[in-house]
């Protein structure tokens, strides 16, 4: 009886034990599970506001609503940036009053539009009898402010003024003049304010210009889907150097196995991350902010532990099995000793017998 209950009693405790690791087994499951769980929900946030990001700063803004029929209209469109020479390429439409076009839909009077801003001016001028349909041109823009190593938080802004200028039968005048700038520069955004009209009607052209001027301010800034763009990058590029280290201090304290072929692994990630960094959106220029701030020290990084890997090689890997390569060349050494010694007894003449 003794016998058996004890039998009993470690079958009861073999069950129990089975049952907690059972138990344990779907705790994990369980933990894991929500994990998971909140990871995808998580990931599927993130999904959503990169998709909403991108909607918002791709789409295109509307035409500024230039409502003054008596005034020329002007649309200054922006269609290619160069940050590197803060400028900006834009086209110009323009849109006259009814009294400035005859009854056979060309001009009647020759316009003169006169472009400028801090850094330059450009006229523009459409003779008598220009198809009031074809009143479009081009135009450079050069910004005041802007610095293209502040990649991507860099902003361009200046303001635009606009002059008119009208000959007509009775001599030169200014012309009321209204400007708008819009448009959609994929991977910007382009924001305005324009002024309305500064005069209601034509005056002389003796009168001081500046009374007839119109202003309107023109900023661009990266579009919100290139800051998440270059944000995910340089966390992945920081996520890489941050690897790196872990692997490098794991084998540097024996916690991990030192194996010479993840020399290659450090190596190809040096060689990784400088396409990495070269392929963000709008072609970032070297040694923008980004560079001290988050690329510089990832190369550094990922150099350290690959100069930490392999110092752990070389401490911790055992040398090549010489024992066995120079106890068999010992025993080749001894084997042809001995047969040269056999040789050589077989040559000398032995003792010679007594009759």
């Amino acid at each position: 009886p003794a016998a058996d209950r004890e039998a009993e009693l470690r079958k009861a405790r073999k069950r129990q034990k089975r049952e907690r690791k059972a138990e344990q087994r779907r705790q994990r499951r369980k933990r894991l599970a929500v994990a998971w769980i909140a990871m995808g929900v998580v990931a599927a946030c993130v999904y959503a506001l990169v998709l909403v990001a991108y909607r918002d700063s791709t789409m295109g803004a509307a035409p500024p609503d230039l409502t003054d029929y008596d005034a020329i209209e002007v649309y200054l469109r922006p269609n290619k940036l160069t940050p590197a020479d803060s400028t900006v390429v834009a086209d110009v439409t323009v849109d006259v009053p009814r009294a400035l076009i005859g009854d056979d839909t060309l001009l009647n009077e020759k316009i003169d539009l006169l472009l400028f801003n801090g850094s330059g001016s450009k006229v523009v001028s459409f003779a008598k009898g220009t198809p009031s349909l074809a009143l479009a041109t081009e135009t450079t823009v050069r910004f005041k402010g802007g610095a293209y190593a502040n990649y991507p938080l860099d902003r361009y802004a200046t303001d635009v003024g606009l002059l008119a200028q009208v000959q007509t039968p009775a001599g030169l005048v200014w012309y009321p003049v209204e400007l708008g700038v819009w448009g959609d520069i994929a991977g910007w955004q382009v924001g305005s304010d324009g002024g309305s009209a500064a005069i209601d009607a034509p005056v002389p052209a003796t009168d001081d210009p500046t009374s007839a001027v119109a202003f309107a301010s023109m900023n661009l800034r990266r579009a919100g889907s290139t800051l998440s763009i270059v944000a995910l990058l340089l966390v992945a590029l920081i996520a890489v150097a941050v690897l790196a280290l872990v692997i490098a201090v794991a084998v540097s304290r024996r916690v991990r196995r030192t194996e010479a072929t993840m020399a290659g692994w450090f190596a190809a990630l040096l060689f990784a991350v400088v396409p990495l960094r070269l392929n963000m959106p709008g072609a970032p220029p070297i040694g923008a902010w980004i560079d001290f701030l988050v690329f510089m020290w990832v190369v550094l990084a990922l150099m350290f532990a690959l100069v930490v890997f392999v110092w752990s090689w070389m401490r911790f890997s055992p040398p090549p099995d010489l024992h066995g390569k120079e106890k068999h060349k010992s025993l080749l050494r001894n084997g042809k000793r001995r047969k040269h010694h056999a040789a050589g007894k077989a040559e000398r003449p032995g003792p010679a017998k007594v009759p």
